[in-house]
């Protein structure tokens, strides 16, 4: 062979040398994903087969999880990216998400909401040029601006309470009958004017006798008028279960994470409920996994591990 054959021999080899190279990591890589795939999905199956029997930690109450899949008649509570302070300032409210789209609200009304541990903030934003109190001894129809919360059993029992400030400040719930009531006590927050509004902040524990939740608000004119705003006008006079992340979840999932891998627990309507992501990474509806992750739909519940 001549010597110019031989150098165009090797010139070839060194050439395929770095694509040879790159297919053997190509390979590699695929084989890789592949068994991590596989580990996902066994993780998956493991985790939904342990549910199963385990239907208090996915719906509290459990009756949610036995009724029709509709997302439409659902509130999710994502979880508060940092602690929230009910001073009836919503500087730490920047990051949250709305509870409730702009388009299903009349103009000038804003509500937003989120959890942390276990409780729940509410934070109301009504434009209103004449923000009026409640004055003992005024007729109700005009007596001031107020918000009212509708709080439901499972039983489809109901409970309202008010509340209506005096003036601004740090303020409770009554019940709207007045009578003695433990969660009204556990209701509180605090009223603030603003500049053409007045904002209200609350928080409130997330309670077993409170599964579903609506709220009204009643912005009252010097005239004797009332403008009335009820939330159950957006799910057909239904009120709507509150679905969060639930923290018994939470920690019954630690015993199957591992390093680098993220677990997430979707119910049935694409919520999700639980996992070993940080809070806020996973507020939003979803009815399968996402980009990298491995999911599979099981009678109790959606889950995706990535």
């Amino acid at each position: 062979m001549s010597l110019r054959s031989q150098l165009l021999l090797v010139s070839l080899l060194l050439v395929s040398l770095p694509w040879a190279g790159c297919e053997y990591l190509r390979e590699m890589e695929s084989t890789l994903r592949e068994g991590q795939g596989m580990a996902a999905s066994a993780s998956v199956r493991a985790i939904a087969a342990a549910l199963r029997d385990r239907e208090d930690l996915l719906y509290p109450p459990p009756l949610r999880g036995r009724t029709a899949a509709d997302t439409g008649q659902d509130w999710y509570l994502p979880p508060a990216r940092r602690a929230l302070i009910s001073d009836g300032y919503a500087d730490d409210w920047r990051e949250q998400p709305q509870l409730v789209a702009l388009d299903a609200l009349p103009p000038g009304v804003e509500v937003r909401a989120a959890t942390w541990g276990a409780r729940l903030f509410l934070l109301f934003s009504i434009a209103d040029a004449t923000p009026l109190y409640s004055r003992p001894g005024a007729r109700p129809g005009a007596n001031g601006d107020r918000v009212s919360l509708l709080c439901q059993d499972a039983r489809g029992l109901q409970q309202r309470y008010l509340i209506a400030p005096e003036a601004p400040g740090y303020l409770r719930a009554q019940r709207a009958d007045n009578s003695p009531d433990q969660l009204a006590d556990r209701i509180r927050g605090a009223w603030r004017e603003g500049s053409g509004a007045w904002t209200l902040e609350l928080q409130m524990p997330l309670v077993a006798h409170c599964p579903r939740l609506a709220f009204s608000s009643s912005d009252a004119t010097p005239a004797g008028d009332v403008q009335r705003h009820d939330s159950r006008s957006r799910y057909a006079g239904a009120t709507p279960w509150l679905v969060y992340r639930v923290a018994a979840l939470d920690r019954w999932l630690a015993a199957f994470s591992e390093p680098g891998r993220r677990i997430v627990v979707y119910d049935r309507q694409g919520w999700p409920v639980g996992g070993n992501a940080s809070s806020g990474q996973d507020g939003g509806n979803s009815q399968g996994a996402a980009g990298n992750s491995v999911g599979a739909h099981v009678d109790a519940a959606a889950l995706a591990a990535a």
